[in-house]
């Protein structure tokens, strides 16, 4: 599914990077390679996460559909792009992306481990325990 079609994303109206930029991330970026590639259901993946500041910060987390990402992160980050945790490069180079031009509103927040065992565990019947673990865990 190409991401263009997923609600709240908007198609990459400047570039990811210039000549000019200051400085660089190398991931696949949402608004890049990964716009219509993702790594595949629950893979492992460092996320590249900016915020309105335009700090940059990496952390591990887990891919779980082209809009839905998860780890552990205050709220306030959004999802430049990702590198796979094992640092395999299935899609070729990386992206060059300036998180200076990002464009924060177009880029999803990654949602936390309880948010995701919230929408994941489900109880069955007569069983009060959740029947998914945490993915982070």
């Amino acid at each position: 599914m190409s991401i263009d079609r997923i609600p709240g994303f908007l198609p990459c109206s400047v570039p990811l990077a210039v000549p000019g930029s200051r400085r660089t991330e190398r991931c696949y970026a949402l608004h890049g390679k990964a716009r219509d590639r993702d790594p595949g259901w629950n893979t492992q993946v460092e996320l590249v996460l900016v915020d309105a500041e335009r700090d940059v910060r990496n952390v591990l987390g887990y891919h779980q559909t082209p809009d839905r990402f998860v780890c552990d992160v205050e709220p306030g980050w959004r999802v430049l792009g990702w590198r796979m945790a094992d640092g395999s490069l299935p899609f070729g180079d990386y992206d060059q992306v300036d998180p200076d031009l990002a464009q924060i509103d177009a880029l999803p927040e990654p949602c936390g481990a309880a948010e995701l065992d919230a929408t994941l565990a489900f109880r069955m019947p007569g069983n009060d325990s959740p029947a998914w673990p945490s993915l982070l865990t």
